[in-house]
């Protein structure tokens, strides 16, 4: 998965051709005569339905239709407008709504900054529609997250797990008829003061807060390991920060957060050497030197980006690469969030169905496991 593929390499496997396509779009690799060849035989209906798991058929499917008009024909040019015309729409009423939380939480002095979502989009790709989210992300201060609850249950937000403890990550918060709001006290398990010192650090750019660009890379990074170094479109969020700001972000930067920081060591450069290796971006040339460790190494092998949410492997594997970058001292904390998480339902049956649970899991960890070294010679 690491290595350079060769986009335009011939293969009887199904849907290689379309996602060679995929991956040359995703590195920018697509001159006129590149593109006749990886085009030349497309399956049309099997790309839409690749772009579609990936969540990329407005973003990528528009750059191809700018690179090769006419030569996808009508009922592909239909399918990307379509999504995109919806994404536009429903980032329009996200943006609203965010716009609206955001006046809301600031009249009861909480401070709040949008996580990704259609500021972002729109900042870093230019068209909010390109990038479709189907919540709200928001990170505020752990002092501000009972006050910021009370905003949003006050508008009619209910939550379908309902505590008073500090959540590991988030509360979900659910409005019939609108987006849900994920509310953030931190970016990533292994974190407690990265995302205060973010909050702290961002400045107001028109209708809502936006991340210091250090800190932005290593938030983005932070999610792509978060969710097991797994799927495109985080790379893609990481190329496009790229394309914006490489040229004004000196590596010191980063270096500081992470010297501040030592737990976010190991993610941060696992998704930065994951997504340089896949995307050709030299991430890692804003990172402290030195060599990775063999846990480090071993969850970039296991990066992929072509299996969609649906796969029922992409878990597992995101919670073996959790496992791997976990810090020492917090393999408990790794068990209750990734072995045993607190499940929905009746509460006389859950020991059962938590017992069940880990079983599937580790069942599914030996296929996983079976897969690393598989690849122990392929990097």
């Amino acid at each position: 998965m690491h290595e350079r593929e060769d986009p335009s390499a011939d293969s009887d496997q199904d849907g290689a051709r379309e996602r060679a396509l995929i991956l040359a779009l995703a590195r920018g690799e697509t001159n006129d005569e590149r593109l006749q060849i990886l085009v030349a035989g497309i399956d049309i209906e099997l790309l839409i339905q690749q772009l579609t798991g990936l969540k990329l058929l407005g973003l990528l499917g528009q750059r191809l239709l700018e690179r090769a008009p006419g030569m996808l024909g009508a009922s592909f040019a239909e399918a990307v407008e379509r999504v995109v015309s919806a994404g536009r729409r429903d980032s329009l009423d996200q943006l609203m709504a965010t716009w609206r939380l955001l006046r809301l939480l600031e009249r009861r002095g909480v401070v709040a900054l949008p996580l990704k979502g259609p500021f972002f989009a729109e900042r870093l790709l230019g068209d909010p529609g390109l990038r479709l989210s189907k919540d709200i992300d928001l990170l505020v201060s752990i002092r501000d997250i009972k006050a910021a609850t009370a905003v949003l249950e006050g508008i009619g937000y209910v939550r379908p797990r309902v505590s008073d403890a500090l959540p590991k990550l988030h509360h979900i918060f659910q409005l019939e008829g609108g987006p849900d709001v994920e509310l953030h006290w931190r970016v990533h398990w292994y974190e407690t003061e990265f995302a205060e010192e973010m909050l702290g650090r961002s400045v107001l750019d028109g209708d809502a807060r936006r991340p210091a660009p250090a800190d932005e890379l290593v938030m983005l990074l932070l999610i792509h390991a978060r969710d097991g170094l797994q799927g495109l479109r985080a790379p893609l969020d990481v190329g496009a920060w790229w394309s914006l700001y490489h040229g004004r972000v000196e590596g010191p930067d980063i270096h500081a957060i992470l010297g501040r920081h030592p737990a976010l060591g190991p993610p941060v450069a696992a998704s930065a050497t994951a997504i340089q290796r896949l995307l050709g971006v030299p991430i890692t040339a804003l990172l402290p030197p030195g060599r990775f460790a063999r846990r480090t190494q071993l969850a970039v092998r296991l990066a992929g980006w072509s299996a969609t949410p649906l796969d029922p492997d992409v878990d597992t594997t995101a919670k073996v690469v959790d496992a791997l970058l976990t810090p020492r001292g917090g393999f408990r904390e790794f068990v209750g969030r990734a072995v045993f998480p607190p499940l929905l339902g009746s509460r006389a049956t859950r020991p059962l169905r938590q017992v069940i649970y880990a079983a599937g899991f580790a069942r599914r960890t030996t296929r996983v496991v079976k897969r690393l070294r598989s690849t122990r010679h392929s990097t």
